[in-house]
């Protein structure tokens, strides 16, 4: 027994589409490729005369021809066939089918195709199941046709014809509509994707513009500091300078100092050896004088002796006596001189003792005061010396800073063309 409801008499298939001719129609409004297809695949009104033939029987078998493919459990067929998110319930899903059988072709026909189709993008309904629950459908309907004109190849043959057509321009339609809503999709996200980049660069370059600016002002506000800089260590180069002239001046006067002083402690030395030979003259003249006055006292107590003996001689040694006076009295004299220059020369060796130590104290000052001359000159080598080495690495550093300012204003030039790089990016990106 059939699976397919079968009419209890088989009516001709050309016969009932001659008769259903003037209930067909294809009006199709501004689309041009619809028209171009329907040319192409030979889709006429005499094949829709056959297709609307056909409906009865498609209208009597739908639930034998759909349902197959709606309760099958693979995921990829089911979500060809359910349209319940849609709300379009099973019969709604199977009348959609029946339609194909219509007859008519026209925008409304082309806009149900364009839905379904926004249903399958929505959905993610991949082509592959698609094409291949389109092809079941195929299969069904035409074992049902062959099992309704078993005995008449020719309606066989003419129904097959006709379906293959419809259900390659209903193929046509949904992937038609299903690629150009994808081209809008891709657009909508190439619009938005152009949208976020042109905002993300805006913002880069409002941000670049920015911190270019404020390079640029900091890159200005430290050449400023760099001249100033400059400024300070040349004030300080020109200071060093002054210092090693100065110190260098110094240090002359202190050679003459110390020449001087040098000469000082010669002539102290000399005078020093002129008062000890003083000093020993003077001792030696004390001996002399010892030695008169002794000669003295004996001329005395001679004398003394003299006088006593001419007494003694009477007249004879009156004569006597008075020269035994006068030489008493030349040696009283004598001895008295002696006594003078004795106390001249204690005075005189006391006062040499006295100058020897003043000498003394005058030559250990001397020395000290050269000892500290030499000292200070020392530290006057050293101040030219850090003269020398401060005047060098403030050379130095003001060419460094004569570099880095340099540096700093290709930098100002560098960040002057990123400024306007970022400017034609803005505009570029306006008519983007």
């Amino acid at each position: 027994m059939s699976i397919f409801a079968k009419k209890e008499k088989t009516v001709a298939l050309l016969e009932e589409a001659n008769k259903q001719r003037q209930f067909v129609r294809i009006e199709i409004h501004n689309d041009r490729d619809l028209m171009q297809q329907l040319s192409i695949i030979d889709l006429t009104l005499d094949d829709l005369a056959v297709a609307r033939a056909l409906q009865p029987l498609i209208q009597e078998n739908i639930s034998t021809i759909y349902n197959p493919m709606y309760n099958n459990p693979f995921p990829g067929i089911r979500s060809v066939v359910d349209m319940t998110p849609i709300g379009i319930d099973l019969a709604g899903s199977q009348q959609y089918v029946v339609s194909f059988f219509d007859g008519i072709i026209d925008d409304k026909f082309a806009g149900k195709r364009y839905q379904l189709s926004k249903y399958y993008l929505k959905t993610g309904v991949e082509v592959k199941w698609y094409l291949c629950t389109n092809q079941a459908f195929i299969n069904n309907i035409l074992d049902l046709i062959k099992e309704a004109y078993k005995d008449d190849s020719e309606s066989i043959a003419l129904a097959s014809k006709v379906i293959s057509k419809l259900f390659n321009l209903e193929l046509q339609l949904c992937l038609s509509a299903l690629q150009e809503l994808q081209n809008e999709a891709a657009a909508t996200k190439e619009i938005q994707a152009k949208q976020n980049i042109k905002g993300t660069i805006g913002a880069i370059t409002e941000d670049l513009a920015a911190m270019s600016e404020e390079v640029g002002a900091s890159v200005e506000d430290v050449i400023v500091r760099s001249e100033g800089i400059k400024t300070y260590l040349n004030e300080g180069l020109q200071s060093s300078i002054i210092t090693a002239e100065t110190s260098a001046s110094g240090r002359k006067q202190l050679d003459q100092v110390i020449e001087q002083t040098v000469s000082l402690k010669d002539s102290v030395h000399h005078i020093q050896t002129s008062i000890s030979s003083l000093e020993t003259n003077s001792r030696e003249i004390g001996d002399i004088v010892a030695v008169i006055t002794s000669i003295a006292d004996q001329t005395n107590l001679l004398a003394l002796n003299a006088a006593i003996e001419a007494a003694r001689a009477g007249e004879h040694g009156k004569g006597f006596s008075v020269v035994a006076a006068e030489v008493r009295k030349l040696a009283e004299q004598t001895k008295l001189s002696s006594n003078n220059i004795t106390e001249l020369v204690i005075s005189t060796t006391q006062q040499i003792e006295d100058v020897v130590h003043q000498i003394n104290n005058v030559n250990s000052k001397t020395v000290l005061v050269n000892q500290n001359v030499l000292e200070t000159a020392e530290s006057f080598d050293e101040i030219l010396t850090a003269s020398k080495t401060s005047r060098e690495q403030n050379e130095r550093n003001n060419q460094e800073i004569i570099k880095f300012t340099n540096i700093l204003k290709e930098i100002g030039k560098a960040d002057s063309k990123v400024a306007d790089l970022a400017d034609n990016l803005n505009e570029t990106m306006q008519g983007y």
